[in-house]
């Protein structure tokens, strides 16, 4: 199209889970963006079947030439950090 892009790209690392969500959260089962205070943000999509969740999970801010495959990225530490970003605030 002969555009020119100005800028910098954002280079945010993001974990992808599927889950089957057993929770007392209202919309869970919608389309949603969630946003904590200081823990990042999650992204859920529902599933086809409405039983399945998608959660997007923002993890952090890649460096340089730094690829996603460099952290060494666990289910362990998606599910803590989607944790972290859907716990309440402690008051």
């Amino acid at each position: 199209m002969g555009h020119v892009f100005k800028g910098e790209a954002s280079r945010q690392l993001w974990g992808v889970m599927d889950v089957l969500a057993v929770t007392n959260f209202p919309h869970i089962r919608l389309k949603a963006a969630i946003q904590s205070a200081d823990a990042g943000s999650i992204l859920i999509i529902p599933r086809a079947g409405g039983s399945m969740l998608r959660m997007y999970i923002e993890l952090d801010e890649l460096h340089g030439d730094e690829r996603a495959a460099d952290r060494n990225l666990s289910a362990v530490m998606l599910i803590e950090k989607a944790r972290a970003i859907l716990s309440p605030l402690q008051r």
